[in-house]
């Protein structure tokens, strides 16, 4: 039986596995933080008809105490506020103003109107709590910023009456959403005109909307920097197999079954309620193919006394492999 003795000069130093790890890691926090820098939301947008000039106009405003859920990979949100509309009693009843709606959402609970009565119009407010979602995509999870559309609605209105905002008239918190921030937000109000049945084009659904989008940017980093950082730690514990005097079989062995198990517990952080590859599933792909491709890299080597820059050279194309197939995608969704 041949005995083949591991000559230690051929092994890659461990100086060198850790400049190759801090430099990827260094590679993928300025990748990273560019990211963060702009605001790329991918959601659907919200589409409104624009009403021709209304005879009766009623402004509508929010008041956003405060949100108690601002779930986005939930798509859950939740807010304790004030609904107002200001309009002309002559020309609008009180009732029709009652009988708005979250189109998108439900009202868990609305006060009785208190209304506020001026020389030329009343002014209802509605003292709300509201639960609602929005169309939301989650491509570039956890790398996304997204849209978040509230849809205030009235059928009960008269003819030729519309509602009417303004920004200033939308006021809510900014500072107090964890993990978010809110940039801006817009206003727009039009009416939504839905045929219900093709047969009888008098059968429609017309509404009076108001749709208040906020711009929703992803602060806090502490999901991105937990991914990328343990999928670059199983993969360095991988790459170790060109340091060791161990069997590469068993190294990477041990780097597949972590990373199967941090499969796991990524399915279990990725948005709810998606049937479609997220960045974070891509990413993790990139992960394994590395492994994989470290585990081939390790047999080849040892069989072929490979000489360390050689190894040295695997090294550096798997972590360029994988920080460039994670920037690429990043930009290719």
């Amino acid at each position: 039986m041949e005995i083949h003795e591991v000559d230690n000069k051929k092994q890659v130093s461990a100086l060198f596995q850790a400049i190759a790890f801090f430099t990827s890691l260094l590679c993928i926090g300025v990748f990273t933080y560019i990211k963060y820098q702009g605001f790329n939301p991918r959601d659907p947008k919200y589409t409104l008809k624009t009403n021709p000039d209304p005879g009766i106009t009623i402004e509508t405003g929010v008041h956003i105490a405060h949100f108690d859920n601002f779930y986005v990979a939930q798509n859950k949100f939740k807010f304790d506020g004030i609904i107002w509309f200001a309009y002309d009693p002559e020309k609008v009843s009180l009732d029709a103003i009652t009988n708005f709606s979250i189109y998108n959402g439900e009202i868990i609970t609305k006060s009785k109107p208190s209304v506020i009565k001026t020389k030329d119009k009343h002014i209802a407010q509605f003292r709300t709590h509201v639960q609602f979602q929005t169309q939301l995509n989650y491509l570039l999870y956890p790398l996304d910023d997204h849209t978040i559309t509230l849809i205030i609605s009235n059928s009960d209105l008269p003819k030729g009456a519309a509602f009417v905002a303004s920004k200033d008239n939308i006021d809510f918190d900014k500072d107090h959403i964890p993990g978010w921030r809110l940039l801006d937000h817009t206003v727009h109000t039009g009416f939504s005109d839905i045929s219900l049945e093709k047969s009888d084009p008098a059968n429609r659904d017309m509404r009076q909307e108001v749709l208040i989008t906020f711009f929703a940017e992803r602060k806090d980093p502490k999901l991105v920097i937990g991914i990328f950082l343990t999928l670059l730690l199983l993969l360095f514990i991988s790459l170790l197999t060109f340091s060791s005097d161990e069997d590469c079989v068993l190294i990477v062995t041990v780097g597949i079954v972590a990373l199967i198990g941090f499969r796991m517990v990524l399915i279990s952080l990725l948005p709810e309620h998606t049937d479609y590859f997220v960045y974070a599933d891509y990413i993790y792909f990139f992960a394994l193919v590395c492994t994989i491709c470290t585990l081939l890299g390790g047999i080849v080597t040892r069989e072929q006394n490979s000489s360390v820059r050689t190894k040295q050279f695997i090294i550096t194309g798997i972590y360029a492999f994988f920080i460039g197939g994670a920037a690429l995608m990043s930009y290719i969704l």
